[in-house]
């Protein structure tokens, strides 16, 4: 029979102690995933892959060793689980490392396991592909057509010396669709996509054709003048930067070590009183959701702004240490490119889903309330984590005039600091969706389509 998550691991933190950790801890892997992609109207891959592995964290008077096995085979475990405790043996002990986490009660988390989505095979997802690539072929202008169909599940465990056994299983669906359109020698790009828990939220008739609807509506692009003007955002530019802004911006290790614009804000308003921002590892279905965290730490909802109100940071358990508090529970193992949290990682700190309170309307009804001013559809620029100035290229953008996104600008981009854009938020929808994508790795954001009173719009238009 074979051995549970939760065995292998305690035989590998044991292993760690007898090889004279004061402290161990195992996280393990199983993961299942299909990906069929499709290039310029082709079927280009449709590959599976099954990875499995173990990564052990040894303790040694507050010093830490780390180390990882690709296979959940005995003796490739057993050596990790050494490996990691000659580390913190021979490592500078650390004194503000204060334990690894205690067990504690883990929270019910509905809607992140569905098993249909959890059995489906190559063919079923390649016909799903297909239909989204044919869904793009809107008009003769379509010039090209990609499309990106993955699904798979993630059974993680984590295991301490100091009591935590704790394991879940989740399934994760993604499509994605880059349509090029091309009209007298010009070409624009757009492209739209859906991440779920559960397979059947993929429309792949509704991602393709946004896509491609997008790409016509992007053609013949103009340049514009330099102006402070209003900005709509669709959820998804909105998702992109709270993403990049809030979360490192509350990272209690940038904190600590003041290259955080947050730092020492604690308490002060720092938004709009309707700007209200949660991040919930129980979120119903939530494409962040899971259980525990990285480090077997329960998931919770943590109330990050509160009406403009900077109420708390996030922290992983060595952060909370140093402040003498409880972790947040946020701790995360990252490999650049994957959905899925990965044994390989060394610990890091993130948000599970950055929730923005939504209010009423979506995104039309925002723009359709401007007089002048700019639809920013999306961006994929990040602030300045230590002074929030963010600079960004508007990398699709409408041109708002009386009420109606006109046309496409280029060459286009907007620059504002983030406690500025917090405190000009004046609309929310309630149009939100779950942001996760590949390129920003495992966490995700539920946002909606927002507007800003102000900010100012570089053009390239003398």
């Amino acid at each position: 029979m074979e051995k549970s998550l939760i065995d292998l691991g305690s035989e590998a933190v044991a292993a760690a102690i007898n090889a004279r950790a004061d402290q161990a801890e195992a996280l393990l892997n199983r993961t299942h995933h299909i990906t069929v992609t499709i290039e310029k109207g082709t079927v280009k891959h449709a590959y599976t892959v099954i990875d499995e592995g173990l990564s052990v964290k040894a303790v040694s008077k507050g010093s830490l060793g780390f180390s990882y096995s690709t296979t959940l085979e005995m003796k490739s475990t057993m050596a990790a689980a050494r490996a990691a405790a000659a580390q913190a043996n021979a490592g500078t002990p650390d004194p503000e490392f204060k334990s690894l986490p205690q067990p504690k009660k883990l929270p019910t988390v509905d809607g992140i396991y569905d098993k249909k989505t959890a059995d489906v095979d190559a063919a079923d997802l390649l016909e799903i592909a297909v239909t989204m690539a044919e869904s793009q072929k809107i008009d003769k202008r379509i010039y090209s057509v990609n499309s990106v169909l993955r699904c798979g599940w993630h059974e993680r465990a984590v295991v301490n010396s100091l009591g935590v056994e704790c394991e879940n299983v989740a399934t994760l669906a993604y499509a994605e669709a880059e349509t090029i359109a091309k009209e007298r020698g010009e070409m624009s790009y757009s492209f739209e996509f859906k991440t779920g828990r559960n397979l059947k939220a993929i429309d792949p008739q509704k991602i393709g054709r946004t896509s491609a609807e997008y790409a016509l509506k992007s053609l013949h692009g103009k340049k514009i003048e330099t102006a402070k003007l209003p900005v709509v955002l669709d959820s998804i530019a909105a998702s992109s930067i709270f993403l990049m802004g809030i979360m490192p911006g509350v990272n209690a290790e940038n904190v600590q070590y003041e290259r955080s614009y947050l730092c020492e804000k604690l308490g002060e308003k720092i938004g709009s009183d309707i700007f209200t921002v949660v991040d919930d590892g129980t979120y119903p279905a939530g494409v962040g959701s899971f259980r525990f965290d990285a480090e077997g730490t329960p998931a919770q909802k943590t109330e990050i702004i509160t009406k403009g109100i900077l109420q708390s940071y996030i922290y992983d358990a060595y952060t909370a240490g140093k402040e003498a508090r409880e972790s947040t529970g946020n701790a995360f193992r990252l490999v650049p490119g994957d959905m899925f949290q990965n044994y390989r990682g060394l610990p890091t700190i993130g948000v599970r889903n950055l929730v923005i309170a939504p209010d009423k309307g979506t995104v039309n009804d925002l723009i359709s309330a401007v007089k002048n001013g700019i639809f920013l559809r999306t961006t994929w620029d990040r602030p300045n984590i230590a002074t929030g100035d963010f600079s960004g290229l508007i990398a699709e953008g409408y041109k708002i005039e009386d009420g109606e996104a006109e046309y496409a600008i280029r060459q286009t981009n907007i620059g504002i600091n983030m406690i500025d854009f917090f405190n000009r938020i004046v609309a929310v929808a309630a149009d939100a969706r779950h942001f996760q994508l590949p390129s920003r790795g495992p966490h995700c954001v539920i946002s909606p389509s927002i507007m800003i009173e102000e900010a100012m719009i570089s053009g390239a238009r003398a």
